[in-house]
């Protein structure tokens, strides 16, 4: 079957991540970006003036029928997406939605058990998972035999989160609406099942939890509630250690000389947002 010359490729929502998607869809050949739509029409229009997109759409059918997209973006806030993707499962393309789905694990639940029903590809956007860091964190771990510690640090800050207008109901639901792009690793970075999660320490100030896997392997979770402290995410084998911080960066040593040694950054982790290029 033959490819198509170009695929059509349409966005919801006109905010900073849309601006970040443009950015890395304008410059492929095969992409025709078709149309935008956003509740707030001025900056949708912006946004296809700055990025010559043919058509501002009303809603979102008549952003499907009006451009018979193949795929489409969804970048809206965790308030909204729910009944976006609702609307969006309507019509046959193919949907990217941005981290979080919804502001809880209930709302993702139900979002996925509606695209299932409707038999809607829906896939998430998860772009650390596309760092050129992660990338070679699971390489040289896939080199490596024996045990793992995967461990993860978190730090969540709900006072400048209120400086920038967060709502209230995302600032209760504040560990899956900004943790769940660390945790993830969890799901990738470990080849195995979850045998058991413990809980060690929760409170307002500290939380912290022990993951041991089927093969013997360990997560270590760490998040630092209302303090300063940079995300990273390190991996122990019996003979290397690899260290992601900040995430987008990678160093690792190893038990011959101890030495961190560095891996370059390849440009399209640095011209646009990390990650979103191989994503």
């Amino acid at each position: 079957m033959a490819l198509k010359k170009h695929i059509r490729v349409s966005f919801i929502g006109a905010g900073a991540m849309t601006i970040e998607h443009l950015k890395v869809f304008s410059v492929h050949k095969n992409i025709k970006i078709s149309g935008i739509y956003s509740r707030t029409r001025k900056k949708a229009s912006q946004l296809a003036k700055l990025f010559k997109i043919p058509f501002v759409a009303q809603n979102i059918e008549n952003l499907y029928t009006n451009t018979n997209s193949d795929l489409v973006i969804v970048s809206v806030n965790e308030t909204s997406t729910e009944k976006v993707c609702y609307s969006c499962f309507k019509f046959p393309w193919k949907i990217i939605v941005e981290k979080p789905v919804g502001y809880n694990l209930k709302i993702a639940q139900r979002i996925f058990n509606k695209s299932q029903l409707t038999k809607s590809d829906l896939y998430v956007a998860m772009n650390r998972r596309h760092y050129s860091s992660t990338k070679n964190l699971i390489r040289l771990a896939a080199k490596e035999n024996g045990k793992k510690i995967l461990t993860i640090i978190d730090a969540q800050d709900i006072s400048l989160a209120k400086k920038y207008n967060t709502p209230n109901i995302i600032l209760k639901n504040y560990m899956y609406a900004n943790s769940v792009h660390l945790i993830d690793y969890f799901n990738f970075a470990i080849k195995s099942e979850i045998k058991h999660i413990k809980k060690i320490v929760n409170n307002k100030n500290f939380i912290s939890a022990i993951i041991t896997y089927k093969n013997g392997d360990i997560g270590q979770y760490y998040c630092f509630w209302n303090r300063p402290g940079p995300w990273s995410v390190n991996l122990s084998t019996k003979k290397m250690y690899i260290t992601l911080s900040p995430v987008e960066k990678i160093q690792y040593r190893n038990n011959k000389s101890y030495k961190n040694n560095e891996i370059t950054t390849p440009k399209e982790d640095l011209i646009y947002k990390a990650g979103f290029y191989t994503q």
